[in-house]
């Protein structure tokens, strides 16, 4: 790992909490370098590249060695996305911890939200959607498990930065304008419509984005992006309540059905 007095960090988290509207929020600093998700799965569940044009899709033997060559190496304060999953294949998080990288530990407070967002984000469009509960329900516990496994190890590191998505939204300025995007099916011929957000900006809470400042040791700059949250916030606008609602309650989730 690089010795000078930039910072090189990771944020560490599980999909969908946030971490891309994250990334664009700091690396609209003009002192941080936020480079997003360089590792991703094939078919087969080997380590790829991701998100390098040249190199995607290849396979990787050495993580380590990529993050110690070509990620920290870049000037100025860096960091970059790492999934939970990643940490675990890869023996990452022992690096992490071994080398003392700055980690800033994205969470998600309410697993079942984040588990109905991965499913939102795979429809073409908002609707009604079918699930098995009791399938449903073991995710979201999964996803909790997850999460407190990774907590108290971290904690233990001496630049360690603890948010939370619920906390992360601030103000928003502009207006969204609507446009229409052709369907891609050839056969049915549909127009859906979608927003730009090119005039909008929305900035990070400011109190953790003094906190955030203050973790790069940076001035200070007020941090935003141009990406908008698309799902929207009640759960039952997507879920059966007569199906799930029950079995939630019943495995202590009821204070995330709000």
């Amino acid at each position: 790992m690089p010795n000078d007095s930039n910072v090189k960090a990771v944020i560490l988290c599980n999909r969908r909490s946030g971490s891309t509207f994250l990334q664009f929020c700091l690396d609209s600093h003009p002192d941080i370098t936020s480079l997003g998700e360089f590792f991703g799965y094939r078919y087969d569940k080997s380590l790829v590249l991701r998100n390098l044009p040249w190199f995607r899709g290849s396979k990787i033997k050495s993580p380590v060695r990529f993050i110690e060559e070509v990620i920290f190496p870049l000037g100025g304060n860096v960091i970059f996305k790492l999934m939970y999953d990643q940490c675990f294949q890869c023996n990452l998080l022992e690096y992490i911890t071994e080398h003392e990288i700055p980690v800033i530990h994205l969470i998600r407070k309410n697993h079942v939200k984040a588990v109905l967002s991965a499913l939102v984000a795979a429809q073409v469009r908002p609707h009604k959607i079918m699930v098995n509960p009791k399938e449903f329900v073991g995710d979201v516990k999964n996803r909790e498990g997850l999460m407190a496994n990774h907590i108290d190890c971290l904690k233990e590191l001496p630049r360690y930065l603890e948010i939370y998505y619920e906390d992360m939204f601030g103000e928003t300025k502009g207006k969204k304008t609507k446009t229409w995007l052709e369907g891609r099916n050839p056969v049915r011929r549909k127009r859906y419509p979608i927003h730009r957000y090119a005039d909008v900006k929305v900035f990070l809470n400011p109190d953790l984005n003094n906190s955030l400042c203050d973790f790069f040791e940076t001035h200070q700059f007020r941090m935003y992006t141009n990406m908008i949250k698309k799902a929207k916030d009640d759960i039952w606008f997507y879920l059966d309540r007569s199906k799930v609602e029950k079995l939630l309650i019943a495995e202590g989730f009821a204070s995330c059905l709000s």
